[in-house]
């Protein structure tokens, strides 16, 4: 019998990993999938069946994701994807007004270079529109 999980440990890896989010309530991120109803397929309960539909489009770097973030872990709802194309899926990603125009906060950090995390915080304490893409200056600092 041919070991799957050899053949390719970085997709088993995801695959393991969709199963703990989904079925482990002691899970760090079950909350955001389990816990809200997000499951595996029954077919995809079994690796081999999973490799069969998901291997032939994985590439390295990628990480699975689900098109309806609502949505099951399934055929149909689940394509692989980078990091960043997966925040503009993420259920807290928002649009914010820039002086771009409106855009994705993930895309608005990339244009402004601001780490997403900080535009999010600044969001979250209700930073001014006008004050959210502003850059400390350093330059006066005393030691």
């Amino acid at each position: 019998m041919v070991d799957l999980a050899a053949l390719n440990p970085k997709l088993f890896n995801s695959w393991r990993g969709m199963l703990e989010r989904c079925n482990n309530p002691n899970h760090v991120r079950y909350h955001r999938y389990g816990g809200r109803g997000v499951s595996v397929c029954t077919r995809w309960r079994k690796f081999k069946n999973f490799l069969e539909d998901m291997g032939p489009t994985w590439k390295e770097g990628l990480t699975i994701e689900r098109m309806n973030n609502s949505g099951n872990y399934e055929p149909g709802n689940c394509t692989w994807e980078s990091q960043m194309g997966q925040m503009r899926n993420y259920c807290l990603n928002h649009s914010v007004d820039t002086p771009k125009g409106d855009m994705l906060l993930v895309d608005a950090s990339e244009v402004s270079r601001i780490h997403r995390t900080t535009l999010y915080s600044r969001i979250k304490a209700g930073w001014p529109t006008e004050h959210l893409f502003m850059k400390p200056k350093f330059g006066n600092r005393v030691s």
